[in-house]
């Protein structure tokens, strides 16, 4: 019998046995390049080519030259894989569930209680241990109390004072850049769920098939006209997370096989190359759930829980903060890498075991207090 995602699937009772090890390395991987930014490096690419976006009325530079290079493509994967293989797994989880208001809990206790936590601490402990202002000044400033707009998707980047003299950027967290496109996934999940079209294959399937021509269109439109091509815009942030959605669709049908996995890794970086961005992420979302349904080797002391979420949250601002503790580490991608790993692999330890862990137990009566009995048929998805 052919191997497919499904049956791979099956094979591990519904967990990718690779899931848990891909996550974290993706986020150490997002750390590591980010301490070489952080330490006034551009991480392997030059600065002259930086483009820069603005967020919410701030600048947030995103070094990504204007000529893509072999080193960028996988850079620039990073965060688009962390979207497949969420759409992938929510997905399940979803299917699980079968219920909107269970959906929705769940997807708040995941996120919410560590995000919370983070953003406080930032604004209430490490904001006036390190801001340049009197702390009377940081305290009244407006920045301050927008910061914590951040817990529900009103992103800010700045504290007043924090990290204004750090060699590449005063944003304190990047990488909550990431959190209106992820409520975007998981708002356009509950609106299928509450429309019962979520588990419609067919119907999902043309949806995407829709969205897509329309995306590669203005794609295409703009490689013609020469205009530079956004590399990580929201729209293929999300995009990301449904082609996800759609390879657990059609999970029976799509083969594991080592061979596809290294035509996929050829196609991405071809795709990455020519700027289709709206073409490879089928291709990149099947690289990373490949590799994600593969037995790897388990590291207990970094599989001891789900440490990839506080990894991914506290690496950012942790580095800013070493290296204003420690400027002489400006210059030293490595070094920083090597002091801020640990540090921030402790804060998401205690991320997990004191926050994320026991707000998640909480899932069990959830689910108890709402689940409806469902037919035996109620996991496999219909058609039409």
């Amino acid at each position: 019998m052919r191997a497919t995602l499904g049956s791979e699937l099956q094979k591990s009772k519904g967990i990718g046995p690779g899931f848990d090890l891909v996550r974290i390395g993706l986020a150490s991987l997002i750390l590591f390049g980010h301490c070489f930014w952080v330490a006034g490096l551009a991480p392997a690419i030059a600065v002259q080519n930086a483009t820069s976006h603005a967020i919410q009325g701030e600048q947030v530079v995103h070094y990504v030259p204007h000529v893509f290079g072999g080193q960028t493509y996988f850079r620039l994967m990073l965060v688009p894989m962390f979207f497949a293989v969420s759409g992938f797994l929510v997905t399940g989880s979803a299917f699980r569930t079968n219920s909107l208001r269970i959906f929705l809990t769940y997807r708040i206790l995941r996120i919410v209680p560590a995000l919370f936590t983070e953003v406080s601490l930032s604004a209430l402990v490490l904001g006036p241990l390190l801001t340049t202002f009197a702390l009377r000044d940081y305290f009244t400033d407006v920045r301050f109390w927008e910061y914590f707009g951040s817990i529900i998707g009103r992103v800010r980047f700045q504290l007043p004072g924090v990290f204004w003299n750090n060699p590449s950027t005063s944003t304190v967290n990047v990488n909550l850049w990431t959190l209106p496109p992820e409520f975007y996934c998981y708002l356009i999940v509950a609106a299928l769920l509450a429309a019962s079209l979520l588990a419609h294959r067919k119907a999902f399937t043309l949806i995407f098939a829709v969205a897509t021509a329309w995306l590669i269109a203005g794609n295409v439109r703009a490689i013609v006209d020469g205009q530079d091509v956004d590399p990580l815009p929201n729209a293929l942030i999300v995009y990301y997370f449904f082609a996800g959605c759609l390879l657990f669709h059609w999970r029976e049908y799509v083969p594991y096989h080592l061979t596809l996995f290294i035509a996929c890794a050829l196609a991405s970086y071809l795709l990455y190359a020519y700027q289709m961005l709206f073409v490879a992420p089928l291709f990149v979302s099947y690289i990373v759930i490949y590799v994600g349904m593969t037995a790897l080797p388990r590291v207990p002391l970094i599989q001891s829980g789900d440490y990839s979420y506080g990894v991914y949250l506290y690496g950012f601002p942790l580095a800013q903060a070493i290296i204003c503790v420690l400027p002489q580490l400006r210059g030293h991608g490595w070094l920083l890498f090597g002091i801020a790993a640990p540090v921030v692999f402790s804060f998401a330890a205690l991320s997990w075991h004191v926050v994320e862990k026991p707000t998640l137990a909480l899932k069990r009566a959830v689910a108890s207090a709402g689940s409806r009995p469902r037919s035996s048929s109620a996991d496999r998805l219909r058609s039409s």
